[in-house]
């Protein structure tokens, strides 16, 4: 008995060596797995892998960042509806009484408000799916293969339904606990509304009373027709509704998923950059979804105090007009034109605001506020003139177009990302920033997001105006056409057409820059078609230059298509 208890306690303490290795290789290889598909962009397995990765390492953080990344992607706004919610709603409710559930704890349930009833209807409904499937071979069934991967076994059809329906019936103790609290709290609300109307109708007329008994009887007789109507049998659900409230369910779950893993890494990770990186995420989720509350404050927490940057004042100012907070919108349009006068876009977004609020405000605002947006429109074009006289001619070098721009210093800590690294370089005694070839929009955005720094902010925007002089005009075209098109209505003719005049005449310089601009085309249709509005008896002449516009921008654009046709089957 003792050597038999000593060879047990020596394979005991083998075990306890050889487990955690085992772990070690299983999450490794899961993760490893994982991010090959996330690089592959498949983010349904990639999410799958980074889930069996943190069951045998809960605290590994890179695979909570990814796997919310995952979720995120996953996201479909247009399943986030309420024509999917009902769907949804209804099949959780007929296949909880077929179940044989209490109706009030199964529309408690339905409400799918929170994730563990999420997760528990799921289940419900995947045992439904299944259920017309026993004894049939689906092996090649894309959902069956999705499942297989998330329960890491092959089952059949009849084996699906049981496994479904045990992981039902395991959270069915705590949701029916967290019913329990649900009705608590919900009689309590009753007794105090109850106690409420009982002192609110000691002051009334006994006329009023009367009224109110009425209503009292009315409300009691409609409760009964509702019981009733509960008393009958569960509606059939039908196949199809149950493969609208599993998507609808799943893509709820994602964004919940999503939240939930970027909080895990916002609070453990200790890289402050880092951190920003899941804030940010939660704020644009969170706005996303439509939750205004929880968007402000980690947009808030990102941005910090006092943002240096003037597109984050930008970012806050179009969330809060998007939610109807129009003074605190104003507040931050105004706010970016502090800290960067000299960028026409401050005045231009400003100008917009306005224009657009004149259908929401009294008619004795009105003239003020097209005269507000008139002033800061002329304001943007000002500041777009003037920074054409700033924006470095490039050099050309073999060929090779290269911009400077003038920067006292390097923000600290700035490192250049590798693949730009033989693009971009900082002369540090000329004090000068160097790019070579073209900027992208793309290339633009990633330097910019290096760091806040005013300075370096500047610099970035000057640099790729340098490198694309040709945008810089069409830019300043355009807010000659927005002001012509958004406040046309309380512009004199005069002003109007020696707008349209600049704005044409910025698109001809951007051209003679860039003959291939198709951009510049469209833009200088839409002008055109300004100039037909501004001139009626004119009107055929200056809509056939319009057309001609577009017809030259088809011409490049397919010119482009060829091209691109062309060294992609040089290519292959």
């Amino acid at each position: 008995m003792k050597k038999r208890l000593n060879i047990l306690l020596i394979l005991g303490a083998v075990l306890m060596l050889i487990l955690p290795g085992c772990r070690e290789l299983k999450w490794k290889d899961h993760f490893k797995r994982a991010n090959q598909y996330f690089m592959q962009k498949d983010f349904k397995k990639a999410a799958i892998e980074y889930e069996k990765a943190l069951k045998y390492n809960p605290d590994l953080l890179p695979a909570h960042f990814f796997l919310a990344t995952s979720y995120q992607s996953l996201y479909r706004q247009a399943l986030d509806n309420e024509s999917f919610r009902k769907r949804a709603e209804k099949s959780v409710i007929a296949l909880g009484l077929k179940k044989g559930l209490d109706r009030e704890f199964v529309e408690f349930l339905a409400k799918l408000d929170t994730e563990d009833k999420l997760r528990a209807a799921y289940y419900l409904l995947k045992a439904e799916w299944y259920e017309p499937l026993r004894g049939k071979d689906i092996s090649t069934d894309s959902i069956y293969k999705t499942d297989t991967r998330i329960i890491g076994k092959k089952l059949s059809p009849d084996e699906l339904v049981d496994y479904f329906n045990q992981k039902f019936d395991e959270m069915l103790p705590k949701l029916k606990a967290e019913f329990e609290e649900y009705k608590k709290k919900m009689e309590e609300e009753a007794q105090k509304a109850a106690e409420e109307e009982k002192k609110a109708a000691k002051g009334k007329k006994a006329k009023k009373v009367k009224k109110v008994k009425k209503e009292k009887k009315a409300e009691q007789a409609q409760e009964k027709a509702e019981e009733a109507q509960k008393e009958e049998a569960p509606p059939e659900v039908k196949r199809e509704d149950v493969g609208f409230a599993l998507k609808y369910i799943e893509n709820r779950l994602r964004i919940l998923g999503a939240i939930k893993h970027y909080t895990y890494y916002m609070n453990h990770v200790k890289d402050e950059k880092e951190k920003k990186k899941a804030i940010q995420a939660l704020a644009e989720i969170y706005d996303r979804i439509g939750d205004f509350k929880n968007a402000e404050k980690y947009y808030l927490m990102f941005f910090g105090e006092k943002p240096t940057n003037p597109q984050y004042y930008y970012i806050l100012a179009e969330f809060y007009n998007k939610y109807g907070k129009y003074d605190k919108a104003e507040e931050y349009y105004k706010k970016r034109i502090e800290l960067d006068p000299t960028d026409p876009d401050g005045y231009l977004y400003l100008a917009n605001f306005y224009s657009n609020q004149v259908g929401k405000l009294p008619k004795e605002s009105k003239k003020e506020i097209f005269d507000k947006a008139i002033a800061l429109m002329n304001k943007s074009i000002a500041a777009h003139e003037k920074r054409l006289e700033l924006i470095p001619e490039p050099k050309v070098e073999n060929g090779v177009k290269i911009a400077e721009v003038p920067l006292e210093k390097l923000p600290e800590g700035i490192e250049f990302p590798p693949e730009l690294s033989d693009k971009i370089e900082y002369d540090a005694q000329a004090k000068v920033l160097r790019f070579k070839g073209t900027m992208s929009d793309a290339e633009r955005d990633q330097l910019m997001k290096l760091s806040d720094d005013p300075a370096w902010q500047k610099a970035v925007k000057l640099l790729y105006l340098s490198s694309n002089k040709e945008k810089a005009y069409y830019y300043m075209a355009v807010v000659c056409w927005a002001k012509s098109y958004n406040i046309r209505r309380v512009m004199s003719l005069k002003d109007r057409v020696a707008t349209l005049k600049k704005g044409l005449k910025a698109l001809d310089r951007a051209l003679e820059l860039n003959p291939d601009y198709a951009e510049a085309h469209v833009y200088k249709n839409l002008i055109y078609r300004e100039f037909a509005k501004a001139y009626p008896a004119k009107k055929k002449y200056y809509l056939n230059l319009a057309k001609k516009e577009m017809e030259i921008y088809k011409k490049i654009m397919e010119k482009k298509a060829a091209k691109k046709k062309a060294l992609e089957s040089l290519g292959s």
